[in-house]
């Protein structure tokens, strides 16, 4: 027996999940990390540091991470972008980007590190909308512009009441009126 449990010192640790090692007798849990404090690594083969884990290369929970705080700013950011890309507005088939920035520094003792979470998404503006405008001066001779609604300068159209209007949309004949 190799890992002999610290607690009872009856039974051998077993691993129990992420680095974690059990004692079957007592129950006692104990990291990977103190047992390498400790010394009692006799019975751990190890090839390297993911070997601790069993697989597993990382010593956090990203879904709990800062409390849950990184998951639910990383699905905010998500819910973003799937609507960015849902607006009709915007090229779907153009890349946006979601950054996750985690910054950690130690304190001076060096065994703490502090750590900030910050979750950005980079999304697509609207595409541009075109019109064109009439330009001219009144009779003061102040410039003017007026959005050109027909098409053609000067035209008449049917507007989408179904009246005759001038180019810039101004009615002359109100059909239903004159259906009256």
């Amino acid at each position: 027996m190799e890992n002999i449990c610290p607690a009872c010192g009856e039974s051998e640790l077993e691993h129990w999940n992420m680095g974690i090692y059990e004692c079957p007798e007592c129950g006692a849990m104990m990291p990977i990390e103190d047992i390498i404090k400790t010394g009692l690594t006799g019975g751990i083969k190890l090839k390297n540091i993911n070997d601790l884990y069993e697989g597993n290369p990382y010593m956090v929970d990203l879904n709990g991470f800062a409390e849950g705080a990184l998951a639910a700013r990383f699905n905010e950011e998500l819910k973003k972008v799937l609507t960015n890309i849902a607006d009709p507005n915007t090229d779907p088939t153009k890349n946006r980007t979601i950054t996750v920035n985690v910054k950690i520094h130690g304190d001076e003792s060096r065994d703490i590190g502090n750590v900030s979470v910050v979750v950005k998404s980079k999304l697509l503006p609207a595409k541009q909308a075109e019109t064109k405008l009439i330009m001219g001066a009144d009779d003061n001779g102040n410039i003017i512009g007026q959005e050109l609604k027909s098409g053609i300068k000067d035209q008449l159209f049917i507007d989408v009441d179904g009246d005759v209007s001038t180019d810039v949309g101004e009615k002359v004949i109100n059909l239903k009126e004159q259906s009256n």
